[in-house]
């Protein structure tokens, strides 16, 4: 999975970049705890696999019309503290489950644009502390 920079992240949390990434999500994969302690602001808490799959392919996921044909998906950058264990095998969790419910129409991609914050938590919030709260 590809990954961006604190600053590019800094950039799409100021409105920069639209004309390339429209909307995009920030998943933040710490513990409920680390999260409370400080986080990206606007970003969802979802620490394990069940919580991911009910957001991104379950009831969650119909409520906020992402599996309607047509809808406008976000990019989905995910993070742990370090990005190096916990935030890579949820983004590569959902990268399986999408390619599994899109089977029948592969290469299609439900989530196309899923990136992992090089770093993490911990180099964004000593780059850029201004998009944390």
């Amino acid at each position: 999975l590809k990954r961006i920079s604190p600053a590019t992240l800094r950039d799409l949390l100021e409105g920069k970049h639209t004309e390339v990434c429209p909307q995009f999500q920030v998943i933040d994969c710490r513990f409920a705890y680390e999260f409370a302690g400080g986080h990206v602001r606007n970003a969802q808490n979802v620490d394990c696999v069940e919580a991911l799959d009910r957001m991104f392919f379950g009831k969650d996921a119909e409520l906020a019309g992402w599996l309607d044909a047509g809808a406008q998906r976000p990019a989905l950058i995910f993070h742990c503290e370090y990005s190096e264990v916990r935030a890579p095998r949820l983004a590569a969790h959902l990268r399986k489950l999408d390619r599994q419910y899109n089977m029948a129409s592969y290469p299609r991609l439900t989530f196309p644009d899923i990136y992992i914050l090089k770093g993490g938590y911990n180099q964004l919030f000593g780059s850029e502390p201004s998009v944390c709260e």
